[in-house]
């Protein structure tokens, strides 16, 4: 059993450490950071306001994953506000940096590993998740995201890191 809340959402297919998945709406507290090798910077900035950097002084639940989704020269990380949290009820953030939005209902592509957080490793598991992923029908609609379920100090081996992409089932033709 998890120790922190984690995101739900329901598997639709599955092929060994590859899923898509149905994700329900969810809302996110988020940041992003330009320049390259900032897969963590963005973590402190979304940790502060969850620890009540925010303008009701609330402290706010830790979940799991932090997500990072990777765009051209920027990382945008975010952290999933718990489930008890309407979108509206949210508290403002006092860094303006950190962002609240709301994720809409989504399908996703999905592909679990262990290991250390090394970008070779997330862009192997990334081309066999692209590969599986058309192998499949489906066209991906998004940028990678990358899901980190665990805290820095766990061991490596049993870290449980996720790739994700949006995606849509191909029109025929």
């Amino acid at each position: 059993m998890p120790l922190v809340e984690q995101i739900d959402y329901g598997v639709l297919l599955k092929e060994e450490s590859m899923e898509i998945r149905q994700y329900e709406g969810f809302n996110v507290a988020e940041i992003k950071k330009e320049g390259k090798n900032v897969m963590d910077s963005g973590f402190n900035d979304i940790f502060r306001y969850i620890s009540g950097g925010n303008e009701s002084s609330e402290k706010i639940s830790m979940t799991s994953p932090v997500l990072s989704e990777i765009e051209d020269n920027s990382v945008k990380t975010s952290f999933v506000m718990p489930k008890e949290h309407k979108f509206e009820e949210l508290p403002e953030p006092i860094d303006k940096a950190v962002q609240i939005r709301h994720v809409p209902k989504g399908i996703y592509g999905a592909i679990r590993f262990t290991g250390s957080w090394k970008q070779e490793k997330f862009l192997n598991m990334s081309g066999h998740l692209r590969l599986w992923l058309e192998s499949k029908g489906y066209e991906i609609v998004s940028n990678a995201i990358v899901a980190r379920y665990n805290p820095p100090f766990t061991p490596p081996f049993l870290r449980r890191n996720e790739i994700l992409y949006e995606v849509r089932k191909k029109e025929n033709g």
